[in-house]
């Protein structure tokens, strides 16, 4: 029910680093062997699936995963917009009667609010951030559970909307995962993306330090506990997280290849929307 539609906000996806590392180098590294992509493709069918990159003809990278390990930080110096649109889960109209603080990571009870963005009647709510800007909009409103959303610069354009959730809904959603929900811990909403910051299928998340925390993955729209990977809209969460910093951990399959790992903030009695996308090696 939480479903196929994401909770957190969509970014346009910054240029992600796709190096070489990783690829199939055709032929010797030491001599000019193009200067476009159909140079390669002349040389014959053995090239047929290469790319020119920096003069040598390369296998092309998986444009799904192929950023995987080559990922860059995002860089400073520059100032970006982050737009997220709050939306009723239950009307699907576009939720305005709520408050928004823009809030650093390192305040998580937001005690210093950095701003306080005003809601259209669209439901879109905008805030002017450094491009490296680590943060969230903390998100209170009457009937709603509080929420954090995360803001992820290189993806935001690409997952803006925020389902504003009921606490009696996100007792259902508990409940589909086979747990109450309990007021002292928290629930965390999470949407795993590809290098391109679409939805992806077949992730696994894991979450750290795990204490009393049930997971779930969202499956044709419905809450599976048992599920171990995504479906196509990449949704997952996890019921009765303890109030802290945990870190949320995607990988390509249970036990498969590290996509990404991001450590988020949960709240007593709150919801954390987080995008879990591939992210730069520590």
């Amino acid at each position: 029910m939480v479903a196929s539609r994401f909770l957190l906000a969509r970014a346009a996806l910054a240029a992600m680093f796709l190096a070489s590392t990783g690829c199939s180098v055709i032929v010797k590294t030491d001599a000019e062997q193009c200067t476009a992509d159909a140079d390669c493709a002349a040389r014959g069918a053995e090239f047929a699936d290469t790319v020119c990159v920096e003069h040598v003809c390369q296998t092309k990278p998986d444009p799904k995963w192929g950023c995987i390990g080559h990922v860059e930080p995002p860089k400073s110096g520059s100032m970006i917009t982050a737009s997220i649109q709050l939306v009723d889960i239950v009307s699907e109209a576009p939720a305005t009667n709520v408050t928004v603080k823009l809030c650093s990571k390192y305040d998580p009870s937001c005690d210093s609010p950095l701003g306080m963005p005003t809601v259209g009647a669209d439901g879109f709510v905008s805030a002017m951030i450094p491009s490296d800007f680590q943060g969230y909009f903390d998100i209170q409103g009457p009937g709603y559970m509080p929420a954090l959303t995360f803001i992820d610069g290189t993806n935001t354009d690409t997952n803006p909307e925020v389902l504003l959730v009921p606490p009696g809904i996100a007792a259902s959603l508990a409940a589909g995962a086979k747990v109450m929900l309990d007021p002292q811990a928290g629930l965390v909403l999470s949407r795993t993306v590809d290098c391109k910051g679409q939805a992806s299928p077949g992730v696994s998340v894991s979450i750290f330090p795990s204490v009393k925390e049930t997971r779930f993955y969202v499956i044709a729209s419905g809450v599976s506990p048992g599920a171990t990977a995504t479906d196509n809209d990449g949704n997952s969460g996890f019921v009765n997280v303890a109030p802290g910093t945990p870190t949320i951990t995607a990988t390509l399959g249970q036990g498969g290849k590290e996509i990404g790992k991001i450590t988020t903030l949960v709240r007593a009695g709150s919801l954390t929307y987080q995008l879990v996308a591939p992210t730069p090696n520590q």
